[in-house]
């Protein structure tokens, strides 16, 4: 354990110590771009099976394509079958997280129905992101630094398929280790 640390810890000490490259900092997209006010689009699952949404306060379902609201009030769970979704519908939660299969998220949620198929995706500010995927990634109990450096890549990993990841038209990312771990609020 003491010997990973160590590794982790050289490591950490050459992420932080290093600048990057002027071209780099320069870039177009970066200046003209806040990633504070980013949203990002993470994939939580595709399922053929019902999906379980909650919130302890106020639910709010609406459609996509006009706005239209369907749902708007206190709802103890919600149930969504893919078989019955039409289009593509925004749920929402105020004042509270959003729970998906007794799991916690912040932003909002948009199912999408294709193939068959009931496509999840969170929709979440970049910062908020990044809050639930360093304690997924790694322990708590690390030290500071590597925290800090994680932070730092994970970000820069999130941006980098913010603003150039064009594969997926649903989402930017998943929440699984193909892009990096996700748990919403754990």
């Amino acid at each position: 354990m003491k010997y990973i640390i160590f590794i982790l810890t050289i490591i950490t000490i050459g992420v932080t110590s290093c600048s990057p490259p002027k071209g780099f900092v320069l870039r177009k997209t970066f200046r003209q771009t806040k990633t504070s006010d980013k949203y990002i689009r993470v994939l939580i699952f595709k399922t053929k099976f019902p999906v379980k949404i909650a919130s302890s306060k106020k639910l709010r379902i609406s459609t996509s394509d006009r706005g239209r609201i369907l749902f708007e009030g206190i709802q103890k769970r919600v149930v969504f079958k893919p078989e019955r979704l039409g289009d593509q519908v925004i749920v929402e939660s105020f004042g509270s997280p959003i729970i998906l299969n007794k799991r916690k998220y912040r932003g909002y949620f948009e199912l999408h129905k294709q193939l068959g198929r009931l496509i999840v995706v969170n929709v979440v500010p970049l910062e908020q992101y990044i809050q639930s995927v360093v304690p997924s990634e790694v322990p708590a109990r690390w030290p500071m630094e590597t925290l800090k450096a994680q932070a730092v890549a994970a970000r820069t990993f999130a941006v980098h398929h913010l603003m150039n990841n064009r594969k997926h038209d649903l989402y930017n990312l998943d929440a699984t280790s193909k892009f990096q771990m996700y748990k919403g609020i754990s």
